[in-house]
């Protein structure tokens, strides 16, 4: 049963798809699998409770929400008959009963769920609420939170506080994480994910000359607040409140979110697209190959790319679905470079386009596909497969004083086939003409 809806990514090793609910569109016990109420002693009965069911050997969990009653309810054309393994998240609370549920194939399921207040709540936070949790001024929590890598880019904060390094053993940590290759490099809870070196040349530069900032902050500043805030000096608790975001409410209850494990725990995925099937089709940013699931059978189907040599960051980037359905992708080659590359469905051949190179991909009114990376854009003509226009923003003479830096290089197209995209320095969003 394929979900309807809107489709994104995560960055480790899963698939999700989020589907906006119309009030009442289970209430009809025929159309409805498993149903129940959530409740606590403390609160009654609970609305925000995110409610998920596993049927046994499957690659896929389905979750729903609960509403002001406390009801939840999963819909026949989410949960074919069988047992499920039902488990919940509201932060705070943990469920009493983890028992496995039968769906039936002739009616409703039916499992009440009894949920309690948990002993070990930071076991729970999101990095968001340990950045809320976390004491100290504005400066101060912006030197962690607000840069472009900061820590939580390739795992939570609850690594940070729930350790033990003084400040002093805070500074080579600081430098090791920087040998990691960003985007490549991604680990969250349930051991997906994985950690991806720099490229060689990279290495041995950081090797001779290790780091000595982060994002414009120093690393022993850094290192000394971050002692602060986790359980160095012998301590056995955080001196400081945990605080937790609300749980939703109302529109933001009805929602159904299936969520597919990737065939390969180790999967950092950097970009998927939606082709006119409903096929997702996605990158790994530092393993060399690509792959689709086909949401309809709950299906992985994974292609190889081309090897680059050992030192060399591999993977691929962006990807974009043309009006072939073909997908489109920014591939790395020898030398750590990108270029755009072409699958073709038909034949499961590989092509690229000379003289393109970069990150960010999107598809313009007329089917070309525009790659960019920093301050220029690149236009190809799928048909001839070649280049027919370069642009450089930098270049352009009323561009206003001070300075300026691109990094997403390319965000969109308008139906004029302009393209636009951020300038993260300057603060400007910039339009080509």
């Amino acid at each position: 049963m394929r979900p309807q809806g809107v489709f994104t990514i995560t960055g480790i090793a899963c698939l999700v798809a989020l589907v906006a609910l119309a009030a009442g569109c289970t209430s009809d016990p025929g159309t409805v699998a498993l149903t129940g109420t959530v409740s606590s002693q403390e609160e009654g009965q609970m609305e925000g409770v995110v409610v998920s069911a596993r049927r046994e050997t499957a690659n896929f969990t389905v979750s729903v929400v609960s509403d002001a009653a406390g009801h939840y309810s999963f819909p026949r054309t989410h949960l074919v008959p069988g047992r499920y393994n039902l488990t919940t998240r509201a932060v705070g609370y943990d469920l009493v009963d983890t028992g496995s549920v039968e769906v039936p194939a002739d009616g409703p399921g039916d499992r009440d769920l009894q949920l309690q207040e948990t002993n070990d709540l930071a076991s729970q936070l999101s990095s968001l609420e340990w950045a809320m949790s976390m004491p100290g001024t504005t400066a101060e929590k912006d030197q962690l939170v607000y840069q472009a890598l900061s820590c939580a880019y390739c795992h939570t904060y609850e690594r940070i506080v729930k350790s033990r390094h003084t400040a002093e053993e805070f500074v080579p940590v600081i430098q090791r994480m920087r040998t990691y290759y960003q985007d490549g490099t991604a680990q969250g809870r349930g051991d997906r994910g994985r950690g991806a070196l720099q490229s060689a040349e990279t290495l041995e530069q950081l090797k001779q000359n290790p780091i000595q900032s982060w994002g414009g902050v120093s690393v022993t500043d850094l290192a000394q607040y971050l002692a602060t805030v986790n359980l160095s000096g012998g301590k056995t608790t955080w001196p400081y409140e945990l605080k937790t975001l609300p749980r939703p409410t109302g529109e933001a209850t009805r929602v159904i979110i299936t969520q597919w494990d990737m065939p390969r725990r180790s999967t950092v995925s950097h970009d998927m697209d939606v082709d006119s099937q409903g096929i997702f089709w996605y990158t790994d940013e530092s393993l060399m190959y690509f792959g689709k699931l086909d949401p309809t059978t709950n299906e992985f189907t994974e292609y190889p790319l081309p090897p680059v040599p050992e030192g060399d960051i591999p993977g691929a980037r962006d990807i974009q679905i043309d009006r072939d359905d073909n997908p489109w992708f920014a591939m790395r080659i020898p030398g750590s470079e990108t270029i755009l590359a072409k699958f073709d469905r038909a034949t499961e051949e590989i092509s690229t386009v000379e003289g393109t190179g970069g990150q960010f991909l999107s598809l313009g009114p007329d089917g070309k596909i525009w790659i960019g990376d920093f301050d220029q854009s690149t236009r190809v003509n799928p048909a001839t497969m070649e280049v027919d226009g370069e642009f450089r923003w930098q270049d352009s003479p009323n561009l206003p004083p001070g300075p300026h830096a691109s990094y997403a290089g390319l965000t969109g197209i308008n139906s004029a086939g302009d393209p636009y995209l951020t300038d993260f320095v300057g603060s400007y969003i910039i339009g080509i003409d």
